[in-house]
This record gives structure tokens, C-alpha cells and sequence, in this order.
């Protein structure tokens, strides 16, 4: 094959720098190799998935369109008020008068009567 051909240069990436020994590395050594290891396992993390549980995961979809949506120009996200439910604001008109005329069917107001009898008020309960 070729890489019997080649320089053992060409075959494997031959690693920058010198090689040091633990007790030959500098703070700025160790806190680059520090860094890198973070940002491997950062890497790695942001590749495997955390959540498994359907809803978890489409609340972090939103999230991260809100997050997307936040950057743009010339976009507004309006939150969304808690006490009107989505099935009150899709409503159309006709739908509504429709459940207006079926509740009024189903319980008909009863109109009172009123007593004959007039009430006398005494003249002692009277606050003078």
C-alpha cells in the first residue's frame, strides 16, 4: 500500500510542540489543557441528548426558537396571557352564539314575581 511509501510524517499527525513531562509543564501548560479538556466534554455533552421525555424536549425546542427569535431584528415575542386558554381565542363567532343559544335552551331563566303583598315599613325601624 502507499503508506508503506510514505514518511511516518505524512501517515500520522505528528503532535505540536515538545512533548512535556508533568513536572516540566508551566501554569499556562496545564490551564490550556485545562481548557481543552472543557471544551471537549462541553463538545460531547451538547452531542449526546439529555432529556427523554417528549415534553421536556419540545419545551426546549421552544426555547431555543424564542432564543433564535430574541436575536433577530425587527421581531417582538409577545407572551402569552395564562388566563385565556387557546380554545376561547379560536373561537369564531358563530360558534359562540350557537353555545349562547344552546345554554339558554337547556336552562331557561325564570322570571320572579312580584309579592303582592306591599311591604310596610314601620316608622320606628326608620332611622331618624
Amino acid at each position: 500500500s502507499d503508506s508503506t511509501l510514505l514518511a511516518p510524517e505524512e501517515v500520522h499527525l505528528r503532535p505540536k510542540g515538545d512533548i512535556k513531562a508533568n513536572s516540566e509543564r508551566t501554569d499556562t501548560d496545564k490551564k490550556h489543557a485545562r481548557r481543552l479538556l472543557k471544551h471537549k466534554l462541553k463538545l460531547k455533552s451538547k452531542a449526546t441528548p439529555k432529556t427523554t421525555n417528549p415534553e421536556e424536549e419540545e419545551k426546549e425546542e421552544k426555547r431555543t426558537l424564542l432564543k433564535k427569535l430574541g436575536k433577530m431584528k425587527n421581531v417582538r415575542i409577545e407572551k402569552a396571557d395564562k388566563n385565556r386558554s387557546s380554545e376561547k381565542t379560536g373561537r369564531s363567532s358563530t360558534k359562540f352564539f350557537q353555545q349562547l343559544q344552546q345554554s339558554t335552551l337547556t336552562n331557561p331563566t325564570t322570571k320572579r314575581r312580584h309579592s303582592d303583598q306591599t311591604t310596610v315599613t314601620d316608622s320606628k325601624r326608620l332611622k331618624l
